[in-house]
């Protein structure tokens, strides 16, 4: 399965897909996943796990979080209003609207493994452990990882709570450097109130630093380059370009960014072998929706003004080597 540029033959490798419709909160069927890959072009993906526990949102958001989020909420309603969102919200509708996220958006690393059984020469498993559990959790949930012979672990500061510089985090990063794991990283804000910067400063990337340098070992990817963000689009493009150049073991993906001119600098910034194709299919709707929106972030990066070279690198190539995949 291969696109063609200037007559080339590029393989597609998609590091950022999510087998859950949000909006529905409903799996997405395995084979659906495949229909709209082979109507794109791409060859495999990264099905992505996410482990939360709505419950998280009241034992990790204050109080005086929450009220200062939903002041956030409330000062830019005029801008929000005029983009047509729903963010000038009380702090007990933040709330709600918070916690049903987090129900929608978990993913088992079951249902992950399941799907990888089903098509194995096509999807690429990452588990996803939810950090604020105990140790027996903790510990069993990365056992599983291990088991189902998952390429990496997805984990989101913002819906799971953390920073990445939590010393919580220690026995994760040292299993999966350990294990020679890869994680991925979100980075940016993300829906509902994680719009709200009060509630998505941890995912700034510049909390990624200390991470690289105490676990060099340890290949990270940074989801989104910093950038994820409906209201600040780009909003820490330049933390992550700075941080990224600082770490050969930091890597990052361009899914959900849809910023031609941000990509072109990274391309400059990092060189290209640092940048990975991904799509955040279906997650984000409108123009990567169920539907046409892995063909859609497909022929965005395909017309992109970038050396055949460069597009076939970070279409697939350097996935497949970051990935090990034949």
């Amino acid at each position: 399965m291969v696109v063609k540029i200037d007559s080339e033959n590029v393989e597609v490798v998609d590091v950022h897909v999510h087998p859950i419709d949000l909006t529905l909160a409903t799996f997405i069927p395995a084979e659906e996943i495949v229909k709209v890959m082979d109507e794109a072009g791409v060859d495999k993906v990264v099905l992505l796990a996410i482990d939360t526990d709505e419950e998280d949102f009241d034992r990790y958001v204050s109080r005086e979080t929450l009220h200062a989020a939903a002041e956030e909420a409330f000062m830019d309603f005029t801008q929000w209003f005029s983009k047509g969102y729903w963010l000038s919200m009380s702090e007990e509708d933040l709330r709600k609207l918070g916690k049903n996220l987090l129900k929608a958006a978990r993913t088992p690393n079951e249902k992950i493994f399941e799907y990888v059984n089903k098509y194995p020469k096509r999807f690429v498993g990452f588990g996803s452990v939810n950090p604020n559990k105990d140790k027996e959790y903790i510990e069993n949930t990365l056992r599983k990882i291990r088991e189902y012979g998952f390429k990496g672990i997805k984990l989101l500061p913002t819906i799971h709570f953390f920073n990445p510089k939590d010393k919580k985090m220690e026995p994760i990063y040292e299993f999966a450097e350990k294990e020679n794991l890869i994680l991925l990283i979100h980075t940016g804000c993300d829906p509902g109130p994680w719009e709200l910067l009060s509630l998505s400063k941890d995912a700034n990337p510049i909390y990624l630093d200390p991470v690289c340098e105490r676990y060099p070992k340890l290949r990270i990817i940074a989801a989104h380059m910093g950038s994820y963000s409906a209201q600040y689009p780009g909003i820490w493009f330049d933390e992550m370009i700075r941080v990224a150049k600082k770490h050969e073991n930091l890597y990052v993906d361009i899914s959900a960014t849809f910023s031609e001119i941000n990509l072109k600098k990274a391309v400059r910034e990092l060189g290209v072998e640092k940048i990975l194709y991904g799509s955040d299919y279906p997650a984000i709707g409108g123009y990567c929706d169920r539907s046409t929106g892995m063909v859609n972030c497909v022929n965005w990066f395909k017309q992109m003004d970038l050396p055949v070279e460069a597009k076939r690198k970070i279409f697939g190539e350097n996935a497949k080597k970051l990935l090990n995949l034949k």
